[in-house]
């Protein structure tokens, strides 16, 4: 058992069979998540198979290639077609069917009810909440969107807004110069993400997502106080 990879919580080691094994340093449960896993990919969104869960383990389909983010970082002029595949990926996830036990399953976000999946922006359906160029991995030339940490149901736009948030608010780099750069990217991405969605409905869930965003312990500082800067300016 050779480890490949390591996380904020997690350690990933290669099992042979094409399979990895994901486990918890801090004993956190993948029951919940690798249902939610086998429910998106049984309905056609790409990500990897899950073949066995014991509460902090969860072994999985070994993806090879590399992530968007690699991608992005290597060839910054891709931020269009990055963005582009973001939102094509939240598409895909507007057409999967919402159970009753996925709603059951955590704390939601906003009130949520039972639905059949839909490109309303107000519908509630399956959401990842951690859409970005890191969690979207090219395998086979397809892109895979993996760690469903935080998958549950919610509204569908909320989903788009917290992509929204991440690529324009969390994540940066702390050098002017940089920045600047960085920025131009983000925004590229922000409107190719968008195009492809409803960025009206997306924008009226940006206050709910923040303020759940706000409770993440794992934000720097400056990114605490950007999120209270921006919640404010939509809230005033």
């Amino acid at each position: 058992m050779e480890l490949i990879g390591s996380g904020r919580a997690a350690d990933i080691f290669d099992i042979g069979n094409g399979r990895v094994l994901r486990r918890s340093r801090v004993g956190e449960n993948y029951e919940n998540e690798a249902k939610v896993m086998e429910w998106v990919r049984a309905h056609g969104v790409a990500v990897p198979e899950v073949f066995d869960v014991d509460g902090d383990g969860l072994v999985m389909q070994r993806l090879h290639g590399q992530t968007l983010l690699t991608t992005l970082r290597a060839k910054p002029w891709t931020a269009w077609q990055i963005g582009a595949a973001l939102g094509a990926l939240h598409r895909r996830l507007d057409d999967v069917p919402v159970p009753q036990w996925l709603i059951d399953m955590k704390e939601p976000i906003e009130s949520v009810t039972p639905g059949s999946g839909s490109r309303s922006g107000s519908a509630v359906g399956v959401v990842h909440l951690d859409l970005h160029p890191d969690n979207v991995m090219l395998h086979d030339g397809v892109p895979f969107l993996i760690d469903w940490t935080n998958g549950r149901a919610a509204p569908r736009a909320l989903d788009v807004a917290t992509s929204w948030l991440i690529l324009g608010k969390l994540g940066r780099s702390t050098k002017r110069g940089e920045r600047l750069i960085e920025g131009g990217v983000r925004r590229t991405m922000i409107k190719a993400m968008l195009r492809a969605n409803d960025r009206r409905a997306a924008h009226a869930q940006l206050p709910a997502t923040i303020r759940w965003r706000l409770n993440d312990r794992k934000n720097l500082p400056a990114e605490q106080a950007a999120l209270h800067h921006w919640l404010d300016k939509l809230t005033s």
